[in-house]
């Protein structure tokens, strides 16, 4: 189970240096609310020791739960190598690392993990076999294509079979029929198609424009908006 509110609050104040503040919570109540960092935007930054403290938080949970499937077994081994190396061996050794530094190479380490920091959402794809891509990751980096498939151990697992960087990126179509796009990567073309669509161009659009300032050209249609790169 990941932390609750309650526990991160509370395990950031230990942690933290700054002085514990007043706040508002349920008292008996059948729930738990969970709270977590979903997505980084390319220019966002982490510098706030509060908010390091709750990113360390959050990933040295998710790198011991079993879970979480954001994280793929060797990043989870790894992450659990460079811990251990620092004395966190089992969650319970959670308040061991006390630096800012330690913990943002923690963070900086997670961030480059392809699915754990990425927005998901759920589109076909007619490039791919039917039903091969179930998801579309739009992360500070980029964009991937992800299947979610089971083990032999019967755990899920997330499989990433493309990855396009913000760099590759060459157009984006305006939407059609309500609810399909061509992307442009290099010299191909992708065709999605996603009830969400509208949600995945303005994340696209927000990024791009965050990691491409220069190079955003529009070329507006009587309703819809092509991106060009």
């Amino acid at each position: 189970v990941g932390p609750t509110v309650i526990d991160v609050v509370n395990a950031s104040n230990r942690a933290s240096s700054l002085p514990t503040r007043g706040f508002l919570t349920y008292h008996n109540i059948p729930w738990k609310l969970k709270i977590r960092k979903e997505v980084f935007s390319p220019i966002e930054t982490f510098d706030q020791p509060l908010l390091i403290d709750l990113l360390y938080l959050q990933i040295v949970y998710d790198t011991f739960s079993t879970i979480c499937i954001r994280i793929s077994e060797s990043e989870r081994t790894n992450m659990k190598t460079f811990l251990s190396s620092h004395d966190v061996r089992v969650i319970g050794d959670i308040n061991l690392i006390n630096k800012l530094a330690i913990k943002k190479a923690i963070i900086e380490q997670a961030r480059q993990w392809a699915t754990y920091f990425c927005r998901f959402f759920p589109v076909s794809i007619p490039k791919f076999h039917s039903g091969e891509i179930q998801m579309l990751g739009v992360s500070h980096s980029g964009v991937r294509f992800i299947k979610r498939t089971r083990t032999k151990n019967k755990t899920d697992t997330l499989q990433v079979l493309e990855t396009c960087p913000f760099d590759t990126l060459q157009q984006i179509s305006p939407i059609r029929n309500g609810s399909t796009i061509d992307l442009r990567v290099a010299k191909k073309r992708i065709t999605i198609h996603s009830h969400r669509i509208q949600k995945i161009i303005q994340l696209i659009d927000k990024f791009l424009r965050e990691a491409r300032p220069d190079k955003i050209k529009r070329t507006f249609t009587p309703n819809q908006a092509s991106i060009n790169i």
